[in-house]
């Protein structure tokens, strides 16, 4: 065994078709860096035989835990193993050449560290895809990186999820793991919860990973985002009021909703229904607003509606799960379960 080793973690549900482009980028890497690296599945009770899959494709660990939500799939799979280090991947994520090395380098020096970097879209991109990859380049913004590879800023935390992440396994005991009675949004709660008890948060710009399962629909991206949404990962952290983008937008589009409904009813009865449609101008300036500014920070205006049409309908997923919507299924890809 070297002195290292890194336990790469992946939740399944339904993963199979994703399994083998998943384990030939991770073996891909393997020569980058002198580490122990191995491969640990936890499936939630797939019904595609991806546990199957997973032990034929050669990956180290798997384990089967039918019904787990996805932190307790992650908890499961961080105390299967045995690792100084570990690492979240979604199974329909793919890390490209220099994404170990980016890796270690910057965790090479730090106990307590959590590293990640934002996932990339599939190429060619659908025009959500392009849209949405625009509004994540924006959310970066300008940084500069360190000599170990590192970007330092107050809003790094804001970009690291359990897609691309990397941390020490002292630093996930330290945090006693992702809180499980959070369905969704663990992965956003577990990093502010690690700012809060000063464990250094990173952004790994090499850590460059391709998110091939990228809703690639209006439809779709909707879908994720009514499922994804979760206010109970937005909780203070004792240091900072964070995530009040997300809060403050989801607020003034219930507010547009809210003003547009009333005022079709009052101009309606008022026998005036044709001037029904100025009612919902807020609604309209709710949405453009944000999609113009992100469209001209990425020097492309000609994003604008793309990025109206992704931002009303993240507004609307919001909206209603603020509202008191549940999904009742334990994915957006898997509605039926």
């Amino acid at each position: 065994m070297t002195e290292w080793t890194l336990a790469i973690v992946t939740p399944t549900l339904n993963e199979a078709h994703n399994l083998r482009g998943l384990k030939a980028s991770i073996d891909a890497l393997r020569d980058e860096v002198d580490v122990e690296l191995m491969t640990v599945i936890v499936d939630t009770g797939s019904d595609d035989g991806s546990p199957d899959v997973a032990k034929s494709l050669g990956f180290d660990i798997v384990v089967v835990s039918p019904d787990s939500n996805i932190p307790i799939a992650r908890n499961i799979g961080v105390r299967s193993c045995e690792s100084t280090h570990l690492a979240f991947i979604d199974a329909d994520c793919r890390p490209h050449p220099g994404w170990l090395h980016g890796a270690f380098s910057a965790l090479d020096d730090d106990e307590f560290m959590v590293g990640g970097w934002p996932t990339r879209c599939p190429s060619p991109p659908t025009w959500v895809q392009r849209a949405w990859q625009a509004h994540s380049d924006a959310r970066i913004g300008s940084y500069d990186i360190d000599e170990k590879g590192k970007v330092h800023t107050d809003d790094v935390r804001r970009l690291i999820t359990t897609a691309n992440m990397v941390l020490t396994r002292a630093a996930f005991d330290r945090l006693d793991g992702f809180d499980e009675a959070l369905a969704t949004g663990s992965d956003t709660e577990f990093v502010y919860r690690a700012h809060r008890d000063d464990v250094l948060i990173v952004g790994v710009p090499a850590m460059y990973t391709v998110h091939e399962g990228e809703p690639a629909t209006l439809r779709d991206f909707f879908r994720r985002q009514l499922w994804n949404a979760n206010p109970r990962a937005y909780r203070g952290d004792g240091k900072q009021r964070h995530g009040r983008n997300p809060e403050m937008f989801t607020r003034a589009f219930g507010a547009g909703i809210a003003l547009g409904l009333l005022g079709t009813g009052i101009e309606t009865r008022r026998g005036r229904a044709w001037r029904a449609a100025a009612a919902w101008a807020p609604l309209i300036g709710v949405v453009t607003g944000p999609a113009m500014r992100t469209a001209w920070r990425s020097g492309r205006l000609q994003l604008t509606p793309s990025l109206a049409a992704v931002y009303g309908a993240y507004g609307m997923a919001r909206a209603l799960r603020s509202a008191g919507y549940r999904s009742n299924y334990r994915s957006w890809r898997n509605r039926t379960r």
